[in-house]
């Protein structure tokens, strides 16, 4: 179970914990309706799965602020998962995928070393891709996407890359791909590029794709990326509209980073078929507090001097830092009481240092490919 199954659950403890919670992210996203209004999305020539073309997307927008690796990514565990690779399983446990239905390994190596030497020779990171190569790595996005899928939907759902019959080799993937799919990421790529672009060249820390401590503890959760202090979420969608679902998920994942890893102080969400994107500090996500998280907050005052080192040298924890703290504690609490995670409940500690990311991810030692 993930962390968006949590919150499609209506029995969950995590879904109850945030709605009450933070009852601010219903109005905040109905708010933000006068700052969509007059916009004109860029719409598919033709239609195109919505899920996979942002899915590719994402993948797309993470080459603009860096390069990550290959083998960090969910597309590696769908790709392993393809192939019959090691003991891969999909998200929902279900696997290994039918013998009849795998990809050849030498299909997926080859792609990834396909992938690997395109990288190298276009440098995407901060730079404006020519029409041609900007083509080519929305091709390979949208593979990976749909690798991705694999992984997230489960061994039995079909996918293009498997079903009717597994394609046979790496030119086989790129070339299963509609034509006006790579047109549509080109398209929103290009308008991200247009309207962005100085966010790509200021930001100066980032989390591409970023995993949590709490992950773990509701069955997994990684987010699309963060850039400095912002945590943003990517939408494709046509409607210009902020769901509220979609500000619930960007709380989870705050909550999730128990330890202040990533010193996220407001979250946004990034409608790609608008190019715009919106963002919410703290202060104005958090919303009035509840007593019991008053009453932790200021418990928290007590361990200032002697347990957090806060980001900011001799800045006193504000009111919303507090609060944010004190909820962290709280659905660490909610979480062991209903015997979803077994740890116990701890005062989080804020580092001035940003540490190393954990390699979590199973299908790294998996010696098939590299990328």
């Amino acid at each position: 179970m993930s962390l968006s199954a949590h919150l499609n659950d209506r029995q969950s403890p995590v879904r109850r914990f945030i709605l009450a919670r933070f009852p601010a992210a219903r109005t905040l996203a109905l708010g933000s309706r006068e700052r969509l209004l007059g916009t004109t999305p860029i719409r598919p020539s033709r239609a195109a799965p919505h899920d996979l073309i942002g899915m590719a997307l994402d993948y797309r927008l993470r080459y603009y602020f860096g390069q990550p690796s290959a083998r960090q990514s969910v597309a590696w565990l769908g790709a392993a998962l393809a192939c019959g690779a090691g003991s891969t399983l999909a998200a929902d446990g279900s696997g290994p995928i039918a013998a009849e239905r795998r990809l050849p390994a030498t299909a997926v190596a080859d792609f990834f070393g396909g992938f690997s030497g395109l990288l190298r020779h276009v440098q995407p990171a901060r730079r404006r891709l020519e029409a041609e190569d900007e083509a080519r790595l929305a091709s390979y996005c949208l593979v990976l996407a749909l690798f991705e899928q694999i992984y997230r939907a489960g061994a039995e759902s079909p996918n293009p890359l498997l079903d009717p019959h597994p394609l046979p080799s790496a030119t086989a993937l790129l070339a299963s791909l509609e034509s006006h799919w790579i047109e549509d990421v080109c398209a929103l790529s290009y308008a991200f590029r247009e309207r962005h672009f100085g966010l790509v060249e200021s930001t100066v820390k980032t989390a591409l794709n970023p995993t949590f401590e709490g992950s773990g503890d509701v069955g997994g959760a990684d987010a699309d990326l963060i850039l400095d202090d912002c945590l943003i979420e990517i939408k494709a969608t046509v409607y210009p509209r902020v769901d509220p679902r979609w500000l619930h998920q960007l709380i989870g994942y705050l909550l999730l980073d128990y330890d202040d890893r990533y010193a996220i102080r407001q979250v946004g969400v990034y409608l790609a078929r608008q190019a715009m994107l919106l963002r919410w500090p703290l202060a104005t996500l958090m919303g009035p507090a509840t007593p019991p998280a008053r009453r932790l907050a200021g418990q928290l005052d007590l361990f200032a001097t002697h347990d957090l080192e806060v980001s900011v040298a001799s800045t006193p924890l504000v009111d919303p830092l507090r609060l944010l703290f004190a909820a962290r504690v709280q659905l660490r609490d909610t979480l062991a009481e209903a015997t979803l995670s077994p740890p116990a409940v701890r005062i989080p500690r804020v580092r001035a240092t940003r540490r190393t990311r954990p390699n979590s991810s199973p299908a790294t030692a998996l010696p098939l490919w590299t990328a």
